[in-house]
């Protein structure tokens, strides 16, 4: 009964991805009958009462708090990951909840199970790649450091979820990477060696974060050797030219280890306040690098746009598509054609797209025009809809490297749209490159 009773509880900004840890829960005025109900709402008063004075997990003082919350799992991970790659003490008491390893687990095995749990959400090796490449990237943390902390025989075990490296034949071109993060591949290769396998799993979440169809064709793995081996080739071209000489691969760019404290963090200051300061230092630094492609709960005048991925779904073209960036083109196009306005915060997965698409990919207007007719056709043939009603409605956007979430008012479910199916769960889409979830709330619900 007790089980059931923390399993069915509803806790607020569950649905959009928030998590909470509780230190402990106390819960009175249990019938000794065991009435189901009553335990239910017994349960559920509790922990909603927990919940309502929850602080949020990199405040200075939540060590001492009773219930902490973080954005999203992710968020919680990232921020155990940035706390033992600075080597700080983790007895803060919901460390060990989020990477469920129990208190005193030392900071290795926090960060392996970290990364393990990340890789079973629903983005899978996507989030993973997302935080090491992304988040600590961007907060100047070095992701080589991470490599010292997990064991080959973890990283064995995650290459064979890539499936059979030694069934995979060699790609002959390495992966299109930006030039940080190629030389993230460069400093792991020097220091542990390319065929290390830490660094063959380094390299496969590089490309997989790249091309995140990688990962579903199967070849992940032997694009990273390729990449590999691309990163040895610059490096013996570096060493020939000598250390004084700019190659013109790229900006140069140097990831440091630790970032400089900020000035409201002082020497004399009790170890658990300036790591939690400097925590809070690394998130903030690694947003504004990708803020642009991120938000959360941003209001939307086209917050049925994404209902189209069920219909290209359904047709079976994603799978031809010449490309991401084709796909963000044609959204925009639909976008426009429903009178989105082109700075909605419902296009920034399209501004994300189209900096990841190869500047070279050639623009199909055509085909364009092909998808958006046959869109139109069949919305108006199976659910007697136009294009226009589907996409312009109001709600809200969620957007991280791994997820899309978008958040409509209960009051605006439209029974043409159920009929067909357009705003069923797509989960993760690989040829998208995010986990897509479409939420309906309740007017008190609905915020940003």
């Amino acid at each position: 009964m007790m089980e059931e009773a923390l399993r069915l509880a509803s806790l607020p900004g569950e649905s959009e991805g928030r998590v909470y840890y509780f230190r402990s829960v106390h819960v009175s005025g249990l019938p000794e009958s065991g009435n189901r109900r009553a335990w239910l709402d017994a349960f559920q008063a509790a922990l909603l009462a927990l919940a309502r004075n929850a602080v949020h997990g990199l405040r200075p003082d939540s060590h001492r708090a009773d219930a902490v919350f973080f954005r999203s799992e992710q968020e919680a991970c990232e921020a155990l990951l940035f706390t033992a790659l600075r080597g700080w003490p983790m007895d803060a008491w919901f460390w060990g909840s989020v990477s469920e390893t129990g208190p005193g687990a030392s900071a290795g095995s926090h960060a392996t199970e970290a990364i393990a749990k990340l890789s079973r959400s629903e983005a899978s090796w996507i989030a993973v790649a997302a935080v090491v490449f992304d988040r600590l990237l961007a907060a100047r943390l070095e992701p080589v450091v991470l490599l010292n902390l997990i064991s080959e025989t973890a990283t064995r075990g995650w290459l064979s979820e890539f499936g059979n490296s030694d069934m995979q034949p060699d790609a002959p071109i390495r992966a299109t990477l930006r030039m940080p993060v190629l030389q993230t591949l460069e400093r792991a290769a020097q220091a542990f060696g390319a065929d290390n396998p830490r660094v063959i799993w380094l390299a496969t979440l590089a490309v997989i974060l790249a091309s995140p169809a990688e990962m579903e064709n199967g070849t992940a793995i032997s694009r990273a050797r390729a990449t590999l081996r691309e990163c040895a080739v610059r490096e013996r071209r570096v060493a020939d030219v000598g250390p004084d000489t700019q190659i013109a691969d790229g900006p140069s760019w140097h990831a440091a280890a630790t970032i400089n404290p900020p000035e409201s963090v002082r020497e004399s200051d009790p170890p658990e306040k300036r790591s939690e300061q400097l925590l809070r230092t690394d998130l903030a630094a690694a947003r504004p690098v990708i803020e642009q492609g991120r938000c959360f709960g941003e209001p939307t005048a086209g917050a049925g746009l994404y209902f189209l991925v069920n219909v290209i779904a359904r047709f079976g073209i994603a799978h031809r598509t010449p490309g991401i960036g084709f796909l963000a083109r044609f959204f925009r196009c639909v976008a426009q054609y429903a009178g989105i306005q082109s700075h909605d915060s419902i296009l920034l997965w399209t501004s994300m797209a189209l900096e990841e698409a190869d500047p070279e990919e050639e623009v199909n207007e055509h085909l364009q025009r092909v998808w958006l007719r046959k869109i139109r056709r069949w919305c108006r043939r199976n659910g007697e809809i136009g294009l226009r009603e589907i996409v312009r409605r109001p709600g809200f956007v969620t957007l991280t490297r791994a997820h899309l979430d978008v958040s409509l008012s209960i009051d605006s479910a439209d029974i043409r749209i159920r009929r067909i199916g357009l705003d069923l769960d797509p989960g993760w889409l690989p040829w998208f490159g995010r986990v897509i979830h479409f939420h309906y709330r309740h007017r008190g619900e609905l915020h940003g």
